[in-house]
């Protein structure tokens, strides 16, 4: 069967990757489990709880280099960094998730091919949240990972 885009094998590759490379948890979009740990990362999930977030992933395909053999995929997958206590600490909680995602930048430039499932790929955009609430604290870092891949 043809590979209808290569999302499916980019996200797959992220959580390898990043499970391989990272000490804390990394999980394929939200987790639907009343274990709540304290840093974690998400792969094809913003980790918005209360609203709709973004997209876990969005491809766009150029069909012109078709007749080449093969069509060009532009991609993005959005991932985040999650830390959250019990307490009210938001400035140990962007400690943590600056460190982890230092780690995931780390990862993801010593194999900027995932594997060779794509071309080239990184993180794009980092969008920092924060919070409280009668739980205690959390800061969400959104990244979108960008890439190219070639399906032929």
């Amino acid at each position: 069967m043809a590979q209808v885009s290569a999302v499916d094998a980019v996200i797959t590759a992220l959580i390898s990757t990043l499970d391989t490379a990272l000490t804390v948890p990394v999980y394929d979009g939200l987790e639907s489990t009343s274990a709540a740990d304290t840093d974690f990362v998400l792969v094809g999930d913003d980790g918005a709880v209360e609203t709709v977030g973004e997209p876990a992933a969005t491809s766009n395909q150029d069909w012109s280099t078709f007749e080449l053999g093969s069509r060009a995929e532009e991609g993005t997958v959005t991932c985040a960094v999650i830390s959250q206590s019990g307490d009210d600490d938001l400035a140990a909680r962007r400690t943590a998730s600056k460190t982890t995602m230092a780690a995931v930048e780390a990862a993801l430039r010593a194999t900027e091919n995932l594997g060779g499932v794509v071309a080239v790929g990184g993180i794009d955009t980092i969008t920092l949240h924060q919070g409280r609430n009668a739980n205690g604290c959390y800061v969400r870092r959104v990244f979108i990972y960008r890439y190219t891949a070639y399906q032929g």
